[in-house]
């Protein structure tokens, strides 16, 4: 096919319109007269060769989008459902494995507050039991079953004392773990060994380097004060533990001297022990680890 190369020829070849064929022969005749510098003329314009480049491309590209719609086709069949139908259900898909997953750490949130509840609860107990154990009431026959140190347990067996009385039983077993007690029994029932025997287990593992005032043992009565630092002492008989007594009464010297030698334990009358403890520079009160107000009807320790 040979157009003129003049301005009616490419009129004529602008409105040509061919079949896939036609193109196909079209393209293979350019492509070899422009290959071949023989032919003179007519492809020598700029126009010519613009125009015929474009209709190549054109048909390529056309060749192209069918043969990719052929492949689409083929791929999908008649029976494909349409796109919009699988991308909802994907959209549904996706909104079931969201609503899963936060129905499973709803579920583990409340898995995790039902162990915490259970935990807490299993404490409680835990705690009640151990109190009830240790505030339970002559839960202790004897004296060994305390666990008490040689020394003390040497001092009592001499002092006469086969187990202990009702007070002591419920008494010591808190008081060895260092609780807070208060007590009260009627005169006679051993109170006065129920507050000192913890105190003196105690200061047995005390730091021997340092001396301090440890215990103060403050009693409303000289008689009282007096009785328990007796009693104390007999106690105390095969240990290293110092006590001092601080009522009036007595001189006022001896009993600062006493003090400034810091003994474990001061057993004292209020008035005088305020009476010190205004007056004496030497003595304080800063190292103190148990207390104990012992009255007539009363223990506190």
């Amino acid at each position: 096919m040979t157009l003129p190369d003049d301005d009616e020829g490419f009129a004529a070849r602008d409105a040509y319109v061919s079949s896939d064929d036609d193109d196909f022969a079209f393209g293979a005749g350019v492509a070899a007269d422009i290959a071949d510098p023989s032919v003179s003329g007519k492809w020598g314009t700029s126009r010519a060769r613009g125009t015929a480049t474009a209709h190549s491309k054109a048909s390529r590209a056309a060749a192209l989008d069918a043969r990719l719609a052929e492949r689409a086709a083929a791929n999908t069949g008649p029976d494909a459902p349409p796109l919009q139908a699988s991308e909802d259900a994907g959209d549904e898909e996706l909104k079931e494995r969201k609503g899963s997953s936060k129905a499973k750490a709803s579920r583990k949130a409340k898995k995790a507050a039902a162990e915490g509840v259970e935990k807490e609860g299993a404490a409680e107990a835990a705690g009640e039991e151990e109190e009830e154990e240790m505030l339970n009431v002559g839960s202790a026959s004897t004296f060994t079953e305390l666990k008490l140190s040689k020394p003390l347990l040497k001092a009592i067996s001499e002092l006469g004392f086969a187990a202990p009385t009702p007070i002591q039983a419920a008494v010591l077993p808190p008081a060895l773990r260092g609780l807070d007690v208060c007590a009260s029994a009627v005169t006679g029932s051993g109170k006065t060994a129920a507050f000192l025997l913890p105190a003196l287990e105690r200061l047995l593992h005390r730091q021997r380097r340092v001396a301090a005032i440890r215990v103060l043992v403050l009693c409303p009565v000289r008689e009282l004060a007096v009785q328990c630092e007796e009693m104390g002492r007999q106690l105390a008989r095969f240990t290293d533990v110092r006590f001092a007594i601080v009522l009036g009464g007595l001189s006022l010297k001896v009993q600062e001297a006493e003090l400034r030698s810091r003994p474990d334990i001061v057993v004292a009358t209020p008035g005088r022990l305020i009476d010190l403890l205004r007056n004496t520079h030497s003595f304080d009160l800063e190292d103190l680890e148990v207390r104990s107000w012992p009255r007539r009807a009363l223990d506190c320790a």
